[in-house]
C-alpha cells in the first residue's frame, strides 16, 4: 500500500498503479496525452485500484480529490466512456443492486432514486425515454424521480430485453416464488401484474419494512427480470 497526505488517500496497489499509468503514458511516445486526457487516466487508475471505494460515488470523490462535483462528474463520465463502458445487461443488474441497497425514497405519489454513476444514470433516462416517460431531475441531476407507472413501464420495458424469446404471461409467472401474493398470479396481462407488484413494492417502502422484506422483495425482482 502507498498512503498519501494530498489526496488522503491508500492507493491498493501502488506497483500496479504506477506499471499502468507508465506503459498507458508512454504508450503513444512521450507529452502526447493532453492534460485532460492524463486526468481521465488518473481517475480510472484510483478507480480500478479501488482506494476511492468499492463503488464509483461522484461525491466521495469530489471530496477526495478536492474538485467541484461537476469537474468530478464530468471526469468520471470520460472514463467510463474510455475504459468502463458496461453493457445494458450489466446496467440493469446495477440498477436492481441499487434497489437492494436501498438508495432511493418513496411516497404513494413518486420513486426517487439516488443515482451517483453517470453511466448508470443514462442508461436509466434512456429507459425512461424508451417508454415514452419524464423524469424530474431538476433538483439534482443525481436523483432521478419518477411516478409508479413509469416503474412498471420500466419493468415491462427491461423484462423484454433480459428475455431471449418473446415474453409470455405464463413464463412471467413461472419465474416467480411460489409464496408470492396470490394477487400477482391473478393478472392477465404482464403490465398488470408488473403494476400490482410496484404497488405492493412501494406499499411495503412506504410502510417501513424489514430488510428481510426488502431482500425477498428484491429476490422476486430479480426473477421476473431472469437475472441472478
Amino acid at each position: 500500500m502507498l498512503k498519501l497526505k494530498h489526496p488522503a488517500i491508500t492507493i491498493q496497489n501502488p506497483r500496479n498503479f504506477l506499471k499502468n499509468l507508465l506503459e498507458t503514458y508512454f504508450e503513444r511516445g512521450l507529452g502526447s496525452l493532453a492534460k485532460r486526457d492524463i486526468e481521465v487516466l488518473l481517475i480510472y487508475l484510483l478507480i480500478e485500484d479501488g482506494c476511492l471505494g468499492e463503488d464509483i460515488d461522484i461525491n466521495r470523490i469530489s471530496r477526495l480529490l478536492k474538485l467541484s462535483k461537476t469537474k468530478a462528474k464530468n471526469l468520471v463520465y470520460d472514463v467510463q466512456l474510455r475504459y468502463l463502458q458496461y453493457s445494458e445487461q450489466e446496467a440493469i443488474e446495477r440498477f436492481v443492486n441499487l434497489i437492494e441497497q436501498a438508495r432511493f425514497e418513496v411516497t404513494k405519489e413518486k420513486i426517487t432514486f439516488v443515482v451517483r454513476d453517470p453511466l448508470l444514470r443514462q442508461y436509466v433516462e434512456d429507459w425512461i425515454a424508451q417508454t415514452n416517460g419524464f423524469s424530474d431531475t431538476s433538483f439534482n441531476k443525481e436523483l432521478i424521480k419518477i411516478s409508479p407507472e413509469i416503474l412498471t413501464d420500466i419493468f415491462t420495458y427491461l423484462i423484454k430485453i433480459t428475455s431471449e424469446d418473446k415474453v409470455k404471461l405464463e413464463d412471467i409467472k413461472s419465474r416467480l416464488p411460489v409464496d408470492s401474493d396470490q394477487s400477482l398470479f391473478k393478472q392477465i396481462t404482464i403490465k398488470g401484474l408488473l403494476k400490482m407488484f410496484v404497488q405492493k413494492y412501494i406499499q411495503h417502502m412506504v410502510d417501513g419494512v424489514s430488510k428481510e422484506a426488502l431482500a425477498k422483495t428484491v429476490e422476486m425482482l430479480r426473477s421476473l427480470l431472469n437475472i441472478g
